[in-house]
């Protein structure tokens, strides 16, 4: 029964392997397409990044808990065997004779023994290390946060730098085929003409290379949207067996008529919320508790510790009968280690100076993005506002164009010249467009925007 059923069953394996095949190479749509705020939920749960800072951030949290570990009082335990060659006689003093001498009573020891022991210390006073140990693993954990904020911040920017692009390209490639349709539409009228006698040969080959000529743009323009798609879909983690495909509405491409946003309010923004300017603020407060970290070295410590121990010759706890018990409060410190001490404050004041630099370049650095992300936003809204007018012209243009084609006073040259430039007004102003947005995203980047 079994060996009837395996037959067909290997059958229909061996028939759906080519169509697994063709489903692998030929990736499937989605079910809807992807907006940007999509995008973004994607990237932020896919991206690698993302989890490597948060694992950061994990074991900064345990560097926390070590840290205020050290507050808690630490108890050991510890068990013992010794086995001796043999078993060996003492003699103990029990009291006097009448003529004054010891008696003395012998005492059998076993060639094995047994004991355990537990011990607890904890530390009172440590001149500030502890205290300081901890402010300083919570401003690792504080500074790792911070890696995560800028790593979500970076990939927030590239992905919507990759989903402008996407965009960008559709549009250049819708440019394309609305180009070569044209062309086509005016070969198609030129060979009517051809046909009845009104044009040449000549003026019919013509436009049919400059509607050829069109085609090797439109591929070109697939090729772009294509590798777009492949960065975007690679970017958010997007399965590989999926098509990409973007949705956005109106809203998303309005641009004002200008640029309202002044340098010194964003300046001070990007002062606020920049991760950067809070770890150079973090690793300035760690350099400073590092110094007094080094300078406790100088400092007495403080420890109270306690044992407690039995032992006997057997194994069972219940036969031992030997307890003892300490407790001891020790006050210790340093006289003298060579230079090691001293080279270890010095170090630390260093890194305070070498943390007080960074701060100061951070900030410059920033204002420099933050300037730099302005001005291209001006540059980018102004190329917008140009390239609008050249479309409205070029457009009129190639209108007039195929009205004195038809009355016979231009070329088929003249035509491509006009539809080549109304192409060029369109690019210029979606690349404008994409960049304007580009531009934005980059504003928000550097200012540190979450």
């Amino acid at each position: 029964m079994i060996r009837k059923l395996m037959l067909p069953l290997l059958v229909l394996t061996l028939l759906s392997l080519p169509w697994m095949a063709l489903a692998a190479e030929n990736p499937q749509p989605q079910d809807k397409p992807l907006a940007l705020d999509d995008c973004l939920r994607m990237g932020y749960a896919n991206s690698q990044d993302l989890k490597l800072a948060g694992k950061n951030v994990d074991v900064a949290e345990e560097g926390v808990k070590q840290a205020a570990g050290s507050f808690w009082p630490t108890l050991k335990y510890a068990l013992d065997y010794q086995k001796a060659s043999s078993g060996s006689v003492t003699y103990v003093p029990t009291g006097t004779a009448a003529d004054g001498a010891w008696k003395w009573q012998a005492i059998d020891i076993s060639d094995h023994s047994y004991s355990g022991t537990l011990s607890l210390n904890l530390s009172l006073y440590s001149g500030g290390k502890l205290t300081k140990g901890l402010k300083v693993a919570l401003l690792k954990l504080a500074s790792a946060k911070e890696d995560e904020r800028a790593a979500k911040q970076k990939l927030t920017y590239n992905i919507k730098a990759d989903f402008y692009s996407l965009w960008l390209a559709e549009q250049e490639l819708k440019v394309a085929e609305s180009s070569y349709n044209n062309l086509k539409q005016h070969f198609e009228q030129v060979e009517k003409f051809y046909k009845v006698g009104s044009k040449s040969k000549y003026e019919l080959l013509q436009a049919e290379v400059a509607w050829k000529r069109q085609q090797p743009m439109v591929i070109a323009a697939e090729n772009s949207a294509d590798i777009a798609k492949l960065n975007l879909a690679t970017l958010i983690g997007m399965d590989k067996n999926q098509e990409l495909a973007i949705g956005y509405d109106d809203s998303l491409l309005q641009v004002p008529d200008q640029i309202t946003l002044t340098l010194q309010p964003l300046l001070e923004e990007a002062y606020q919320k920049r991760p950067e300017v809070h770890q150079a603020i973090q690793n300035t407060q760690i350099s400073k508790l590092n110094t007094a970290i080094a300078k406790a070295g100088y400092k007495p410590t403080l420890s109270l510790s306690g044992t407690y121990g039995n032992d006997g010759d057997t194994s069972s706890v219940n036969d031992w009968d030997n307890e003892t018990w300490t407790l001891s409060v020790e006050l210790s410190g340093l006289l003298f280690d060579g230079p090691t001490t001293l080279a270890k404050i010095k170090e630390a004041k260093i890194n305070e100076q070498i943390a007080g630099i960074e701060d100061t370049k951070t900030r410059d650095l920033i204002r420099q993005d933050v300037q730099t992300a302005l001005q291209g936003l001006k540059e980018d809204l102004s190329s917008i506002n140009s390239n609008q007018a050249n479309i409205d012209l070029a457009k009129e243009s190639l209108r007039m164009t195929e009205v004195r084609f038809e009355a016979g006073m231009n070329t088929t040259l003249d035509l491509k010249d006009a539809q080549l430039s109304l192409d060029e007004a369109a690019d210029g102003y979606y690349e404008g467009v994409s960049a304007y947005l580009t531009a934005l995203a980059k504003l928000d980047y550097v200012l540190g925007k979450d």
